[in-house]
């Protein structure tokens, strides 16, 4: 959240996992963690860019146009709040900087050859048109656009918890 407000956007923290911004209350992030052996493993995002059109199209709504605008209505990103798109590295860096104040970092090393090429194996895995399209054989009733949002799939009825 300290990242966030270094670059201007004010934010606060929506059980579960989510981060709003303080005005629209908009999503701006998603949270998780969890424990994956002996490590406890915390994963999120920093949305710089979000393309709400593409979105629509790749899920599996009978009504594209109502799903853009639920997430426009209901997601935001760093572009988007500040009219400006940061350096990645610039941003990277100041989460580096803000995890440091809370967490024992004990400096950086160096990344194995063999783990940076399996990286990029799964980069083009995952956003492969194969991967990104694939017919899973599962169909969730519920689509989440944020905590408390949700999209009714064949209905296309929009539930909302109580804010």
């Amino acid at each position: 959240m300290e990242t966030y407000r270094q670059l201007g956007i004010e934010v606060e923290y929506r059980p579960i996992n989510d981060i709003i911004t303080k005005g629209t209350k908009r999503k701006i992030s998603g949270q998780g963690a969890g424990d994956i052996g002996k490590a406890f493993v915390f994963v999120g995002n920093i949305l710089l860019r979000f393309d709400t059109q593409l979105m629509a199209e790749l899920l599996k709504v009978p009504d594209k146009g109502l799903l853009k605008s639920l997430l426009d209505e209901n997601i935001s990103w760093v572009e988007r709040e500040t009219g400006k798109l940061p350096d990645f590295w610039d941003v990277a860096g100041l989460l580096e900087e803000s995890f440091r104040k809370v967490l024992p970092l004990e400096g950086e090393g160096e990344v194995p050859q063999e783990i940076l090429e399996l990286a990029d194996k799964l980069k083009e895995e995952l956003t492969s048109e194969e991967t990104l399209f694939e017919d899973t054989g599962r169909n969730h009733k519920l689509l989440k656009i944020r905590e408390g949002v949700f999209l009714e799939r064949e209905s296309l009825r929009i539930l909302r918890d109580k804010e």
